[in-house]
């Protein structure tokens, strides 16, 4: 609606331009913090209308507001601006990179709120993954559901800089190892080693979630050596302590013999042949027992009872003798 007037002294052909007063002006945006960003994450406004960055056509008026907020409503750019006779204008922001580790085994839930306006971004975070999320400077709340547990963990975000956020998992791994206070060497094969009931290998035993474990280690036989709830985490190692006796039985006979080893309560058997002259070592528990041997020598059977409180050797004598004749 602008009137323009115009005196033209016309001696000679004469050619009069009039121009459109709409003008282009292509806008981009940049961090001060120098910080890689994705221009769709940002909400850009001029005088109220979104736009989109880039170049926008047919500008009217001299002065814009130009308004520019994060995915939160946290206003990064907010000012009245003459852009006539510009062909481009940057929009300088702040942001700060949030930065979260996710270290949890399984996926996590979590949703990020902005304490002013309540706003929140929810997203799912896989295992050993990093999300970067790029943010005006604001106080935030994270709210992480572990996948791992299910237990959920509110975090405060002061955001004046970059910040990097461990979500650690709540699984740990620990090595196990088996110690005989009497210090006789043994065989970890020979040992039945559970946690919370289930049967496991000594060693690292990884992926461990709960506190609390219940411990238990039987014999052979089934004669509990170790029986108690243990607190695991924050350990690397734990050592289990037994104690363990050595019941040694020497075979003299000249043939071979059969032998059962009976623990008198649970009446659980152990079954072994003992050739000539031989030695058998077992590494058990306390407890009463019987061994049954059946000689090669007479087919005879002799029952020995055995009180196994300390360690013990039981001689298996041969029936044979020698005479000297003249």
């Amino acid at each position: 609606g602008i009137t323009t007037t115009y005196d033209i002294n016309l001696n000679l052909d004469y050619i009069l331009t009039l121009n459109s007063s709409y003008y282009d002006i292509y806008f981009s945006l940049f961090d001060l913090n120098l910080h890689a960003i994705d221009p769709n994450l940002y909400e850009f406004r001029l005088n109220g209308t979104i736009q989109d960055f880039g170049l926008i056509t047919d500008l009217q008026t001299d002065d814009y507001a130009i308004t520019v907020v994060d995915r939160f409503g946290t206003s990064l750019f907010d000012d009245v601006i003459t852009l006539r006779g510009l062909n481009e204008y940057r929009i300088e922001i702040v942001l700060y990179e949030l930065q979260i580790k996710h270290l949890a085994r399984e996926n996590s839930d979590l949703v990020l709120i902005e304490d002013v306006t309540l706003n929140i971004y929810t997203f799912i975070m896989t295992p050993d993954s990093i999300k970067l999320i790029m943010v005006g400077s604001s106080d935030y709340t994270l709210e992480w559901t572990n996948g791992e547990n299910g237990v959920m963990t509110s975090i405060s975000i002061v955001l004046t800089d970059d910040r990097v956020v461990m979500l650690n998992t709540s699984y740990y791994d620990i090595y196990f190892s088996l110690f005989d206070l009497n210090l006789h060497n043994i065989d970890l094969n020979q040992y039945e080693f559970r946690l919370n009931g289930t049967i496991q290998d000594f060693g690292l035993i990884i992926d461990l979630q709960t506190d609390d474990y219940a411990i238990t280690v039987v014999d052979r036989f089934g004669t509990s050596l170790f029986n108690s709830i243990i607190t695991l985490r924050d350990l690397n190692e734990y050592r289990i302590d037994i104690t363990l006796y050595e019941l040694q039985i020497r075979h003299l006979a000249t043939e071979n013999s059969n032998l059962i080893l009976t623990e008198d309560i649970s009446g659980n058997d152990y079954l072994f042949i003992m050739t000539p002259d031989s030695i058998k070592l077992i590494v058990i528990g306390f407890a009463d027992y019987t061994l049954n041997w059946t000689n090669g020598e007479n087919g005879f059977t002799t029952s020995i009872p055995i009180a196994l409180t300390t360690d013990r050797v039981v001689m298996l004598d041969t029936t044979y003798h020698d005479v000297y004749f003249s």
